[in-house]
């Protein structure tokens, strides 16, 4: 049985979906999320952390949830904080995880942070509004970033929520010195991947890319090969870049667009 299998959705979703049907909340900016996780006995301290993004540590009824950034309501510490509490409520028989970025980007993986993430990602952007965000827009960036500041999450959190609602196939790709840092994939229709550490194309926007360009999203129709080097079929996809350069991750954040 793979670890896939094991991941339980269901359940990660309708624990998100019963906060907020018993807290009421009108939009997902609406949610405090820190007087929140105060309901749920668990207390945030920001700083400290040397290798992961954030630490849940369960004492009896009660938690402490220590995240990496100084600051507990930017984006990033809001999903972080969302993800600790999905484990103090779906894995209750656990006394503390300790969560590495790649954990916070696990939805396949790992059992129980791709269920942190679900719950995560279902309770800062639930379907009920995405949904309808998604179908009324473009995919792309632009749209991510709409999401992104509607729901008060990073552009990152937004992309890959926008990727799962979305029907296209899509990857989400995260560069830094012309390489490959990660990437997650909203399919495996195409049987695609990327190499680790994989060197970015010249003929991808990615590669043009530095710390002077933090204006509007770069899309064009780029090769097929300048992202990927291993596809044994006949027809290839046609594939669309989208990319921006990140000041505050120094690096670049790539979707990719698949189509027949």
């Amino acid at each position: 049985m793979t670890s896939r299998i094991l991941i339980n959705r269901t359940r990660a979703k309708g624990t998100a979906w019963k906060i907020w049907d018993t807290y009421g909340f009108a939009h997902p900016r609406d949610i405090p999320l820190i007087e929140l996780v105060r309901d749920k006995r668990i207390t945030v301290r920001c700083g400290g952390l040397k290798g992961a993004e954030a630490r849940l540590v369960r004492v009896g009824d009660s938690g402490i949830v220590r995240v990496k950034d100084s600051n507990v309501y930017s984006p990033r510490s809001r999903f972080a904080i969302s993800h600790e509490l999905g484990h103090w409520l779906i894995h209750s028989d656990s006394q503390g995880f300790n969560c590495t970025s790649e954990d916070l980007r696990d939805y396949k993986k790992k059992p129980q942070e791709a269920e942190a993430n679900i719950f995560a990602s279902h309770l800062l952007m639930p379907a009920e509004f995405v949904c309808p965000f998604v179908a009324a827009r473009d995919i792309g960036m632009k749209t991510a970033l709409e999401m992104a500041d509607e729901c008060n999450v990073s552009l990152t959190s937004a992309s890959i929520r926008m990727m799962e609602m979305s029907k296209y196939e899509c990857l989400l790709v995260f560069s830094r010195d012309r390489q490959v840092v990660w990437w997650v994939s909203s399919t495996d229709r195409y049987g695609i991947w990327l190499e680790s550490k994989q060197r970015i194309s010249r003929d991808s926007i990615a590669y043009h890319l530095g710390e002077t360009d933090r204006g509007d999203f770069s899309e064009e129709e780029v090769p097929f090969d300048a992202w990927f080097l291993h596809y044994e079929r006949s027809e290839v996809p046609s594939l669309t870049e989208q990319s921006r350069y990140l000041a505050g991750a120094h690096g670049t954040l790539t979707l990719l667009t698949l189509a027949d």
